[in-house]
């Protein structure tokens, strides 16, 4: 008689094991792609978040810089070369107030040289 024949009780318990080990290798595996799959959706969708959130701020950032120039574009003394000379630091407060990205600023005239400057 052959060391593993079909008949045998030492590979008919052999094949009972592989069957009972067998799916749950196979159930572990597909569990463990699921997860990964999981994982790279959560990971794509919290970048994306992150990406329109960064964009927000941009945004939010270039609105300011927008008012802050129709303001400062409203003032006589940016329009006034001789005015900007008597008030130098007519605009420095509200820049110097939680506008920390605009930390300098400058007014040109038609000549494009500079009228006031504030920095």
């Amino acid at each position: 008689m052959s060391r593993f024949s079909p008949a045998s009780l030492r590979s008919r318990l052999l094949l009972l094991v592989l069957f009972a080990v067998i799916p749950a290798f196979l159930l572990t595996i597909f569990t463990n792609w699921n997860e990964r799959r999981l994982a790279a959706t959560e990971v794509r969708e919290e970048a994306l978040r992150l990406a329109r959130l960064a964009a927000a701020d941009q945004e939010q950032l270039v609105e300011g810089v927008r008012q802050l120039l129709l303001t400062l574009a409203r003032l006589p003394e940016v329009h006034d070369g001789a005015a900007a000379h008597h008030a130098p630091g007519f605009a420095a407060a509200p820049l110097r107030r939680g506008r920390a990205p605009l930390g300098r600023c400058a007014a040109l005239g038609e000549s494009k040289q500079g009228i006031h400057r504030v920095s």
